[in-house]
């Protein structure tokens, strides 16, 4: 393959990676195994379907220009390096860990009142 065929994609918690073929929203989705209708039912409907996947998967996405997600795992930080080192994907990443933590702590909020 070559290398634009990995600019977009998923990073697995164990560093393996999942050329996207679908969308990312889909290929979290079947990284999850659960069928999508409950999914759908699983994801606040206030929240963002995305973050939500990949907060509950713990993948990253890529794409050429940035790649978001939660903490890497060392697994995963390898993986990335070694994307941005070919220049198949830019070295522009984007943690929503902290803004996840903040949504969680609302849902907490929301759930005592």
């Amino acid at each position: 393959m070559e290398s634009a065929d990995f600019k977009e994609g998923v990073i697995l918690p164990d560093g393996g990676y999942l050329p996207m073929k679908e969308g990312h929203l889909h290929t979290l989705m079947n990284v999850t195994g659960i069928p999508e209708a409950k999914l759908w039912e699983m994801i606040p409907k206030d929240d963002s379907p995305l973050f939500w996947l990949i907060a509950y998967t713990g993948c990253v996405i890529t794409d050429l220009n940035s790649s978001v997600g939660m903490k890497m795992t060392e697994a995963q930080r390898a993986t990335y390096d070694s994307l941005v080192t070919r220049g198949i994907i830019t070295d522009k990443y984007y943690d929503i860990t902290e803004e996840r933590k903040k949504r969680a702590e609302l849902e907490k909020q929301r759930a005592a009142e």
